[in-house]
């Protein structure tokens, strides 16, 4: 947990080292990151952040993030592991699947559908799991194309 300013004077000229490396390689840069990041969020795509993995993407704000970034970083998430699926039932997560695409995702690409993996730890079993999957094929709206 820092502040904006110390992201930008300190880490931001040391990630943008770390990601000018990946890239010379011929990597795309793939950054995971907890909590609400939105001021961070365009300094990561300037440096050339390809994909941020958020897993809570209720405390970010599903909108506003994708009013930003959308068609600037790829976002690699699932409803949210906090507020979603450990509390909400199936109309609520196809509900939440649904939004996150609309907002995050693009006909290029943009959204990488991810899991949790450990369910347990989030007090959610896999039945709960499957709903969201099956939730996130069914709003896909390219896997059709």
């Amino acid at each position: 947990m820092i502040r904006p300013a110390l992201w930008e004077e300190f880490f931001r000229p040391r990630y943008q080292t770390l990601f000018d490396a990946m890239h010379a390689h011929g990597w795309h840069v793939w950054m995971h990151s907890c909590g609400k990041v939105n001021a961070i969020l365009g300094s990561l795509a300037e440096i050339g952040c390809n994909v941020v993995n958020l897993q809570q993407p209720r405390a970010l704000g599903i909108e506003e993030v994708g009013a930003a970034f959308r068609g600037r970083l790829c976002f690699e998430s699932l409803c949210d592991i906090q507020h979603t699926l450990p509390l909400k039932g199936p109309d609520e997560i196809r509900a939440e699947a649904r939004l996150l695409l609309r907002e995050w995702a693009t006909p290029q690409g943009g959204f990488i559908l991810s899991d949790y993996g450990d369910g347990r730890a989030i007090g959610v079993p896999d039945d709960v799991k499957q709903v969201m999957l099956d939730a996130f094929m069914e709003a896909d709206p390219w896997r059709k194309a």
